[in-house]
């Protein structure tokens, strides 16, 4: 199982999120792009840059709310049996703390390595990057 996970399930979610992330990105900066030339005067470009931010920022603190709210209602782990929260609690330290001595030491599966050099993490990234 976990051969399967690390091996295939992983490659292949992040090759997924790689491409999500190629397309997403460029149709942003195009919105982003196409909006600004479109608001023509620059004293409007202030308005409605200073009402998208606060926009922003009621939709970030509504948003926060309703995490911290839903957080401290449900409680999640309260209810996990004691001995499976130990058991877990161990199995996951002994993981971090084994990864934090030693990260140059796990090996990339060959299809992840694959993954990470054929599709870019940030489409502009990469084309900008200077080839040493």
């Amino acid at each position: 199982m976990n051969w399967a996970v690390t091996q295939l399930a992983e490659p292949i979610g992040q090759l997924f999120l790689r491409l999500l992330l190629m397309t997403v990105v460029p149709l942003v900066f195009s919105s982003l792009v196409a909006g600004v030339a479109g608001v023509g005067d620059v004293r409007r470009l202030g308005r409605v840059g200073i009402k998208s931010l606060i926009y922003t920022l009621i939709v970030s603190v509504i948003s926060v709310m309703i995490g911290l709210g839903l957080a401290n209602s449900v409680r999640p782990g309260t209810r996990i049996d004691p001995s499976t929260r130990e058991s877990l609690m161990a199995r996951f330290n002994s993981e971090a703390s084994r990864q934090a001595a030693a990260p140059s030491q796990s090996a990339t599966p060959p299809l992840m390595s694959l993954v990470q050099t054929v599709v870019p993490a940030n489409p502009l990234e990469s084309p900008a990057r200077r080839q040493t």
